[in-house]
């Protein structure tokens, strides 16, 4: 560039030099730009499936601050969710470095003594191509039952819920962004959610 000044975006530590010149005589000089890696989050939960209106607590670490969507501030939540659904958490480091992840919380219909139902008939379930450009194609395993779809984004908006009765069906996702999506599937008594990557 031959500007006074410039907008750099590294994405490692680097040192940027500048020469100048008046009518005579030239200089230099180096400024050397830190990069901090962004913390690594995680979360995990204290039971990894539960029973529809029982709780469970999800932790987050790998960073100093954690912010929980929606705006709650702590490295801990507890939740109790009707149906499996995800969760997001957003952490900052001592560097003011930030990052997010997601974990999705396992919820099964149970018995009254809130004994899990084995799932066997989303075992032959089929979601397919993962990953996936533009549509996506569910198989149910099931001939002439409804299967409920629902479709959340990364950080757990809701994109579409449809239920569907054909044996087989072709779902149109070309209008969403690039990205991570959990398809959540619902077949009778049962539920599988399935993480799937539009690229």
């Amino acid at each position: 560039s031959n500007s006074n000044s410039i907008v750099v975006s590294p994405t490692t530590s680097t040192t940027y030099s500048v020469i100048g010149s008046n009518s005579n005589c030239l200089g230099s000089a180096s400024v050397s730009i830190t990069v901090n890696p962004n913390p690594v989050i995680s979360i995990v939960s204290n039971q990894s499936l539960i029973c529809v209106g029982q709780s469970a607590t999800l932790t987050a670490s790998g960073a100093i601050t954690y912010t929980w969507n929606p705006s709650i501030i702590s490295n801990s939540l507890v939740i109790t969710p009707n149906t499996t659904s995800s969760f997001t958490v957003s952490g900052s480091d001592i560097n003011g470095c930030f990052n997010n992840t997601i974990y999705t919380q396992t919820v099964s219909l149970c018995l009254s003594n809130n004994e899990i139902i084995q799932n066997n008939n989303l075992d032959n379930l089929y979601i397919f191509p993962n990953p996936f450009s533009s549509n996506i194609t569910i198989v149910n395993p099931l001939d002439f039952a409804e299967m409920r779809i629902v479709i959340f984004n990364s950080i757990g908006e809701l994109l579409d819920d449809k239920i569907l009765s054909n044996n087989k069906t072709e779902i149109n996702l070309n209008h969403l962004p690039n990205g991570f999506y959990f398809i959540n599937v619902k077949l009778k008594n049962e539920e599988k959610t399935i993480k799937a990557l539009k690229y």
